[in-house]
């Protein structure tokens, strides 16, 4: 496996880059650079984005549908990038990030801002995020679910399109920069300092990649799913704070059923569920150094 460099044809700061096929793919960077390849990147085209401003973020839904944001603007393209109009600028904030799910559904991230658009662009409302500071990366799996990442360990979540943002809370305060999901549950994102961060429940609960990690040796629910009650048996290889929480299907925390110091050895937690409703729910298990999650369903 190799690297190998290939020719730009411009000094400016590349910023991002999205290929749509084996040999068609798109690159933005400073001083409103768009590059355009159609073999894979052997020859780069210098396409005309109208603009001057460092471009952060590139997003093409197909091979002729694509968008640009950055300090203060928004581009589109329906015609593969020949030509580049203006959606929207002025705006004080830079964006850092857009994402697509179709013709239609997009939203753009930056300073503490997220806009969404339902018409292609032609529109943009901002939507409220609940933080104050740099959002460097958005990602939808379609209409409804989507991720947002930025300073802080901040991690963003949506269930209905943006109209309310979860915020879920990390132990991690490393800047986060880019968040990508195959499917609906399994996700990354990676930040400063080596972090890398993987989720298998939807992204409610974030796991630390156990490369990074040591201390907690898996924690399996059973039964599972359940009637009545279940238990989380785990291990500890290290003393350490222990918190174990029980999250709604909203991300909102139910139940907290450890909070404490606890030693070296095996653990056994019972979870009672009487009065609660049937249904999926997701547990954190978090120490000092790592955190692991998972599904439990209730019948």
């Amino acid at each position: 496996i190799s690297w190998h460099q290939q020719y730009s044809g411009t000094m400016n700061t590349l910023c991002d880059v999205q290929f749509i096929t084996h040999n068609i793919g798109w690159v933005v960077g400073k001083n409103g650079v768009i590059l355009h390849t159609y073999d894979g990147g052997t020859n780069w085209e210098l396409q005309q984005s109208g603009t001057a401003f460092p471009l952060e973020s590139v997003h093409f839904f197909d091979l002729n549908n694509g968008w640009a944001v950055g300090w203060g603007i928004i581009l589109h393209t329906a015609d593969g990038g020949d030509t580049w109009e203006i959606q929207k600028e002025g705006m004080l904030n830079p964006l850092f990030s857009v994402h697509f799910t179709d013709h239609h559904n997009g939203w753009a991230a930056g300073w503490g801002n997220i806009l969404h658009t339902s018409d292609g662009g032609t529109t943009w409302i901002e939507q409220m995020s609940g933080v104050n500071h740099h959002l460097f990366s958005i990602h939808f799996t379609d209409a409804n679910r989507g991720w947002a990442v930025g300073e802080y360990g901040t991690i963003l979540f949506t269930k209905n399109g943006g109209n309310i943002w979860t915020r879920d809370e990390t132990f991690t305060q490393e800047w986060l920069y880019e968040v990508v999901f195959t499917n609906p549950d399994h996700g990354w994102i990676v930040g400063n300092s080596g972090t890398l961060l993987h989720t298998e429940s939807g992204g409610l609960v974030s796991v630390i990649d156990p490369l990074k990690t040591n201390g907690i040796h898996s924690c399996n629910p059973f039964p599972n799913p359940f009637t009545s009650n279940t238990s989380f048996n785990y291990s500890l290889e290290n003393t350490s704070i222990v918190n174990l929480a029980i999250y709604n299907d909203n991300g909102q925390m139910i139940e907290e059923l450890v909070n404490t110091n606890q030693s070296v050895g095996q653990h056994e937690v019972q979870w009672e569920t009487e009065g609660l409703p049937a249904g999926m729910y997701y547990y954190r298990l978090m120490t000092d150094r790592e955190m692991i999650s998972g599904k439990i369903v209730k019948r």
